[in-house]
């Protein structure tokens, strides 16, 4: 990933995998592409690591899934010659979960 960051022409990459047990959901966010991720908001400090989603329900999955004690991994990448690469950041456990709409589309909080 060090060779992407490196070259002129990036494209940005999000993904959050939320799993408990056998059950696991990723969701991703690419530039200049349709996708769940609307927007992230994540912040990590030496003691304190918070991250708040909004993800696109407009199918109304996300709706019929309770997310709450899930682990959430953060990862952010690029897509290089070699195809998408990500980091993963520290592990979060989702607190909340929210459905609302806006402008005729459903959407969910974590």
């Amino acid at each position: 990933m060090l060779a992407g960051q490196k070259e002129k022409s990036k494209l940005p990459l999000a993904r959050i995998v939320i799993s408990q047990g056998a059950n696991s959901y990723t969701y991703y966010w690419a530039a200049n592409q349709t996708s769940r991720i609307i927007a992230l908001d994540h912040a990590e400090e030496d003691d304190n690591q918070t991250a708040l989603a909004i993800l696109d329900d407009s199918d109304k999955v996300l709706a019929g899934l309770n997310l709450w004690g899930y682990k959430a991994v953060i990862s952010y990448g690029l897509t290089t010659s070699a195809g998408d690469e990500y980091s993963a950041c520290l592990d979060l456990y989702v607190i909340g979960q929210q459905q609302f709409s806006t402008r005729g589309r459903l959407l969910s909080i974590l």
